[in-house]
């Protein structure tokens, strides 16, 4: 009995160019993957565009969901893992497998991540390929190095739930946090204060023109006040920056500090903003001094600005 020796070989040794040799290849032997990951693959097609850019492979599983395949003859690298996310979004696929010839640890723990991390219909392969030799036979081996598990659905589903939980706690205590805002600031004026709270990181009042308001902020970036221009017709919009904005030195004097202009020239919206360093709304001890501050700010950034805004 004659007993052939199998040989790991380079994997370019067997594939020269990555699209035009492996990537065809393994459309027209899509089996050889399906045995490995378990999934029936249907309407393969190449060099799926996604904008500037191709998906090596873009097909369908058993039931009909988008999947897309990224392959790389080399080690793995951040390219590769950016361009597997973009194309994933792009073409709205629920499964993404990522080949290369090795995984670093890195590459193998954002995999991992993204199992434990997405919605729970998103599933994330990162598969080894190597080339053997046997006799005069070349063949590509595949290896699963990181898979969806039901390990790795349930803490996803745990941190899916916790994450809801937090939402909706954080929005529980802004409602508070904004309740307590408009008791003090009856203290103070009645500006805004016939206003419900809101389970939202900033807080509208209407100020008696047409989409211009002032709002107050509260989040991660800061707390603060700021006056928006909302005005449905561009140049309108900006003619009325302009005009507030020609008057900028006497407003910052009336207000008290610099603010922040923003004309933004490619919308139909312009906003002047006045932020302070980062609080957090779970800090509950910081609240009446916050809520007290940016009353004080809304105050002044009324005195600045309403007797332009009424004319």
């Amino acid at each position: 009995m004659n007993i052939g020796k199998i040989k790991r070989i380079p994997i370019r040794d067997v594939f020269k160019h990555e699209a035009s040799h492996f990537s065809k290849w393994l459309a027209d032997n899509i089996g050889a993957l399906s045995d490995e990951l378990e999934i029936e693959f249907s309407d393969v097609q190449r060099e799926e565009r996604v904008g500037s850019f191709r998906a090596d492979i873009f097909c369908k599983d058993s039931e009909g969901r988008n999947v897309i395949i990224e392959n790389q003859l080399e080690d793995s690298n951040h390219d590769h893992l950016g361009k597997l996310l973009t194309y994933m979004v792009d073409l709205e696929a629920e499964t993404a497998i990522w080949i290369a010839t090795e995984a670093n640890k890195q590459h193998r723990a954002a995999v991992k991540w993204l199992n434990q991390s997405t919605r729970q219909n998103m599933r994330f392969y990162l598969v080894k390929v190597e080339a053997l030799l046997l006799g005069n036979t070349h063949a590509p081996l595949f290896t699963i190095l990181e898979k969806p598990t039901e390990d790795n659905r349930k803490i996803g589903a745990k941190k899916e739930q916790e994450t809801l939980q937090i939402r909706e706690n954080r929005a529980e205590l802004y409602r508070k946090f904004w309740d307590n805002l408009l008791k003090r600031s009856k203290e103070k004026t009645k500006f805004g204060s016939d206003r419900k709270s809101t389970p939202a990181h900033f807080f509208t009042i209407a100020i008696g023109r047409s989409n211009v308001y002032y709002a107050y902020t509260f989040s991660s970036n800061g707390y603060g006040v700021f006056l928006n221009l909302e005005t449905g017709n561009y140049d309108k919009n900006k003619a009325l920056f302009d005009s507030l904005y020609a008057q900028k030195s006497h407003i910052e004097s009336i207000f008290g500090n610099v603010l922040d202009w923003r004309r933004l020239d490619n919308r139909s919206v312009s906003t002047v903003n006045y932020i302070k360093t980062i609080a957090d709304v779970y800090d509950r001890f910081q609240w009446n001094r916050v809520a007290d501050e940016m009353i004080d700010m809304m105050i002044q950034l009324d005195k600045a600005f309403h007797p332009h805004l009424k004319r």
